[in-house]
């Protein structure tokens, strides 16, 4: 997973919208609260390493640090 600095809740839109999932459900299956995805996909919060590493296995992704 490649995620430049500031697009990390656009890539979290587009995962959910193709998944078909709501944000309690990412929540929920990535271990993060529902207020925390929310933010992400607004854009009023930017995601910690954890909490991406989170949500990516949540998806079956890896992070790539570079």
């Amino acid at each position: 997973m490649k995620v430049e600095p500031g697009t990390f809740g656009k890539w979290l839109q587009r995962e959910k919208d193709r998944r078909g999932l709501s944000s309690s459900e990412i929540a929920r299956m990535s271990g993060i609260t529902p207020a925390s995805v929310n933010g992400l996909l607004a854009g009023r919060q930017f995601p910690t390493l954890s909490t991406m590493d989170s949500i990516a296995k949540a998806f079956g992704k890896k992070i790539e640090i570079r």
